[in-house]
């Protein structure tokens, strides 16, 4: 009797990614896996799916979207996004507060690629880590938009780091639920360290960064710290680090409705709605 040849899943890797690539080449791994999976998210026809589906696995699986972002987490390539979060908390006196009372801040780290971001920290911040496909033991694998609500006041973080996860959602309206759950999530005045491409922001006919703070703000956060890259220089990523206010306040129409913002050519069309 033929055995049959069990089919290997998407999430698996059939070319193994060199581990040396160019930061053209990063960048463009990292956007052909963000088409793709959106594709695949909003597409109920099959001959598609399994398309999409055979492209993702020529590229490599997801084991090479995360070998890809984890390398342009490296040093030579600007270091991961965590050490902003920590200055930022430093300059405003919360680190020197949870060392003075021998206290750790809890923290969850969503998309987590790398498990000690937070290492040299860890003498006052315990992480939890989570991310879609874990690729360490010390990474929960789940996805946030499922993840169970705190039941409890304990079960709530005292911050959250969604570094490049944003982008990641497929659609407007899940992006806006995101938005909604790290509320849910974090404790009242707790803190927010958000990072998205600045494209998302500054290059959208459907965001600026007016809007996206306005968006923020309805939903309970107050922006504190904020750097936002210069395309012109080559500068691609921004920052933000917001504090929870309140709970979720009933957004304007002009929030929950995808309107052109700014109109002209070579824009892209990131949206998030609420």
């Amino acid at each position: 009797m033929a055995i049959k040849k069990k089919k290997t899943p998407i999430t698996k890797s059939k070319k193994t990614a060199s581990k040396s690539i160019s930061s053209k080449k990063t960048k463009e791994i990292i956007n052909n896996f963000h088409q793709l999976l959106k594709r695949r998210k909003t597409t109920t026809n099959e001959v598609e799916i399994k398309d999409i589906d055979r492209a993702i696995d020529e590229l490599g699986g997801m084991e090479a979207y995360q070998h890809a972002s984890t390398i342009g987490q490296s040093t030579p390539r600007g270091g991961d996004s965590s050490h902003y979060f920590v200055k930022w908390l430093a300059e405003l006196g919360v680190k020197k507060s949870y060392v003075a009372d021998k206290e750790k801040m809890s923290l969850l780290e969503i998309g987590a690629l790398l498990p000690d971001n937070y290492h040299s920290e860890r003498s006052w911040i315990e992480t939890e880590l989570i991310d879609l496909k874990s690729n360490h033991p010390s990474i929960k694998e789940q996805d946030f938009l499922q993840r169970p609500l705190p039941s409890k006041p304990d079960d709530e973080k005292d911050a959250i780091s969604s570094s490049l996860v944003l982008n990641f959602v497929p659609t407007p309206q899940e992006r806006g639920q995101f938005l909604y759950r790290l509320n849910s999530v974090l404790k009242m005045n707790g803190w927010l360290f958000m990072v998205l491409p600045a494209p998302c922001v500054v290059n959208s006919r459907y965001l600026t960064r007016n809007h996206f703070i306005s968006i923020l703000e309805t939903l309970g956060f107050k922006l504190v710290k904020e750097k936002i890259g210069d395309l012109q220089k080559g500068s691609r990523i921004a920052y933000w680090l917001l504090q929870k206010t309140s709970k979720p306040n009933k957004p304007p129409i002009e929030l929950t409705k995808k309107t052109v913002l700014v109109d002209g050519p070579k824009l892209n069309n990131f949206c998030i709605l609420i």
